[in-house]
C-alpha cells in the first residue's frame, strides 16, 4: 500500500497477515488473528516534515517539523521524537485520508506484538535472531557498523616505513532507511538505525492482551523495539523489550507507521465518528416538542469498556454574554460537551484501579444516590480530572487532532449551558420554566435523578440546571479576569468553579450565569461533573 503526502512524498506500508510467535526471552506464544499493514520502514524526515507544520500533540507541545539530530537527507529516518509527537504523526495521518482507509481500519503506532511478529518475518518467518538474517551486519545499522573509520599517519619505523594504525571517528549515526537486506515481508530497518515507538504502556511480563490491549494499566513508560544505530548486537534482535518516558525525545529514537484495526487502538473501547442527527432525540415524553424543533444536532459517540456509551454534542464557536459581571466572552474554537452529566455507569467502566494526581486510589462507585443512570458524585475535582486522563489513554489515537478530553472551562460551560449559537435567551439551561428543564429544592425529593429526564436545551444538552453541580478546569476568579478560552494568565488559586446547581439548590443557583466553587479535594452528594473534548491546551 503506498500512501502519497503532500509534496509528492511517499510513504510504503506492508502487509501483514495474521499468524502467531513465540518470544523467546519471556517464553510466551502470542496470536494476532487480524491482518495489519505497517511502514516498509521507518518514518524518514522527509515524511515527517511533509505533514507536521504546526501540528499540536496531546501534551500541548508544538512538533518540530524538522527534530533530528542527524540531518542533510531526508531519507534519515525521523528521531528526537517523543511518543506523543509519533502519535501526533499518526493522528494527522488519519486527518488527511479519513474516509479514504480501509473500512475498521486506522493509522497508529503498532501494539509490541504487532511489531515483533512484522519484524520476525509474520507467517513468512525463517526464524532469524535478528530481522531478516542470523547476520546483523547484513540488516541493520548498530554500533559496529554505523560509524566511520579513518587511518591516522604514527610515527616512521627504524627501516624508514610508515607506521598506519586505525582509529575509529566518534561519529556514529543514523543512515538512509532502505540500504541493508529487508527481513522475509520485505521490510527494512527493523534491527538497527533508530528504536522505534510502540503503542503500549510497558508491562514486564506483557499480560494484556497483546492485540487489543485489553487489560493494559496505565504506566510510566512505553515500549519501543528494535535497537539502534549506537547499541551492540544484542539490543537488535527482535525479542528485545525495552522501554522509556514517552515524553523524552532522544536521538536514537523514531518510530515506524502501523495501519491498524479499530479495536486494537481503543483497548476494547469504540470512538464512533462525527454524525448528524435530524430531528428529536429519544428521551421521555414530556419534552418531545422541545426536541422536535432542534435541527442538525452534530454528536461524537463513545463508547465505553463493556458497551457503555458517551454522547458529546458539537459546540460551534461564538459569544455570549454575562450579566451577573456585564461581560462579554467569545470562544474561538468548536468543542464537544456531554450530552449529560457523566453517570454512574459510565464512571465506574473505566475507574477501576485508578488514582488521582492528588495520589488517592479513586473509588468505582463512589456515590450516595446509587443507580447507574443518575449522575456520578461524591467526586473531587481531582477524580473528574483522573476520568478525563483515563478517557485520553484509551482513546488517544482516536481523537480529533489537537482535542483531548477535560473538565470544560467556565467559558465553555456556560456558553453550552446557555444554548450556544441556538440560544433563545433562556434563563435556565433550555427554558424559563425551570421544572421542565431542571431537577431541584422544589421538585427533587432531596435526592439526585436519573439523567436525561428533563428538557434538553437548544443544543441537545441535559441536566445543566439542576441534578448535580459541574466541576469546571478553571480556578475560580471573582471578576472573571483571565482568559476564557485558554485559562491565560489564570493563576493557582483556592477553589476550583463549579456550574450549574444541583438538587438542593433553590432556583437562583441553577441560571445558566450563577458562578460557584469549591476546594477541589472535597466530595459532596450534590457535586459531579460533565467531560469535554476540547482544543489542547
Amino acid at each position: 500500500m503506498t500512501i502519497a503526502l503532500p509534496g509528492g512524498v511517499e510513504l510504503k506500508l506492508v502487509k501483514v497477515e495474521p499468524g502467531s510467535f513465540t518470544n523467546t526471552d519471556i517464553n510466551k506464544t502470542i496470536t494476532l488473528t487480524r491482518k495489519y499493514w505497517i511502514g516498509e520502514t521507518e518514518v524518514t524526515q522527509g515524511q515527517y516534515a511533509a505533514i507536521m507544520d504546526g501540528v499540536v500533540n496531546e501534551k500541548g507541545e508544538t512538533c518540530k517539523r524538522h527534530p533530528s539530530s542527524f540531518t542533510g537527507n531526508d531519507r534519515l529516518p525521523v528521531e528526537c521524537v517523543s511518543w506523543y509527537d509519533a502519535m501526533a504523526f499518526c493522528r494527522k495521518l488519519n486527518s488527511l485520508y479519513e474516509g479514504k482507509l480501509p473500512q475498521g481500519y486506522r493509522f497508529d503506532l503498532p501494539t509490541e506484538a504487532q511489531w515483533e511478529y512484522a519484524a520476525r518475518g509474520g507467517c513468512r518467518t525463517k526464524g532469524y535472531m535478528y530481522s531478516g538474517s542470523n547476520d546483523l551486519d547484513a540488516v541493520g545499522w548498530y554500533f559496529a557498523n554505523s560509524g566511520r573509520m579513518r587511518l591516522q599517519e604514527s610515527d616512521f619505523d627504524t627501516s624508514g616505513g610508515k607506521i598506519w594504525k586505525i582509529e575509529r571517528e566518534n561519529r556514529c549515526s543514523t543512515h538512509p532507511v532502505g540500504t541493508k537486506t529487508p527481513n522475509e515481508l520485505g521490510l527494512y530497518d527493523m534491527s538497527g538505525n533508530v528504536w522505534e515507538w510502540c503503542r503500549d504502556w510497558y508491562n514486564r511480563d506483557w499480560g494484556h492482551d497483546p492485540e487489543t490491549l485489553s487489560g493494559m494499566k496505565e504506566g510510566s513508560s512505553r515500549v519501543f523495539r528494535g535497537g539502534s544505530w549506537s547499541l551492540a548486537e544484542m539490543a537488535c534482535r527482535s525479542s528485545t523489550r525495552t522501554s522509556n518516558d514517552p515524553s523524552v525525545r532522544l536521538v536514537i529514537c523514531g518510530f515506524r507507521v502501523a495501519l491498524v484495526p479499530l479495536d486494537s487502538t481503543t483497548a476494547s473501547a469504540t470512538f464512533d465518528d462525527v454524525h448528524k442527527t435530524e430531528g428529536a432525540t429519544k428521551t421521555s415524553k414530556d419534552k418531545t416538542h422541545a426536541e422536535a424543533s432542534q435541527k442538525d444536532i452534530e454528536y461524537k459517540n463513545v463508547t465505553l469498556p463493556g458497551g457503555v456509551e458517551l454522547k458529546l454534542v458539537k459546540v460551534e464557536p461564538g459569544s455570549f454574554r454575562n450579566s451577573g459581571l456585564v461581560k462579554t466572552f467569545t470562544l474561538s474554537h468548536k468543542y464537544w460537551l456531554g450530552e449529560t452529566e457523566v453517570t454512574q455507569q459510565q464512571y465506574a467502566a473505566i475507574m477501576e484501579g485508578v488514582t488521582n494526581e492528588k495520589g488517592e486510589s479513586c473509588k468505582t462507585h463512589p456515590s450516595l444516590f446509587t443507580n447507574n443512570q443518575r449522575p456520578v458524585e461524591f467526586v473531587s475535582w481531582y477524580d473528574a480530572k483522573a476520568f478525563c486522563k483515563k478517557l485520553n489513554s484509551l482513546f488517544n489515537s482516536r481523537l480529533p487532532l489537537g482535542y483531548q478530553f477535560d473538565l470544560p472551562t467556565e467559558a465553555q460551560w456556560e456558553f453550552a449551558a446557555r444554548g450556544g449559537n441556538k440560544s433563545r435567551g433562556y434563563e435556565y439551561s433550555g427554558g424559563n420554566d425551570i421544572e421542565t428543564v431542571a431537577w431541584y429544592s422544589g421538585n427533587s425529593g432531596g435526592i439526585t435523578h436519573a439523567v436525561g429526564m428533563k428538557q434538553a436545551n437548544e443544543l441537545g444538552l441535559h441536566d445543566m440546571s439542576g441534578n448535580v453541580w459541574e466541576w469546571c478546569r478553571d480556578w475560580y476568579d471573582n471578576d472573571w479576569s483571565h482568559e476564557p478560552e485558554t485559562l491565560a494568565r489564570m493563576k493557582s488559586g483556592s477553589y476550583r468553579v463549579r456550574r450549574g446547581g444541583a438538587w438542593i439548590n433553590p432556583v437562583g443557583s441553577c441560571r445558566s450565569s450563577y458562578r460557584s466553587y469549591s476546594d477541589p479535594a472535597i466530595r459532596f452528594d450534590r457535586v459531579g461533573f460533565r467531560v469535554a473534548l476540547v482544543p489542547v491546551q
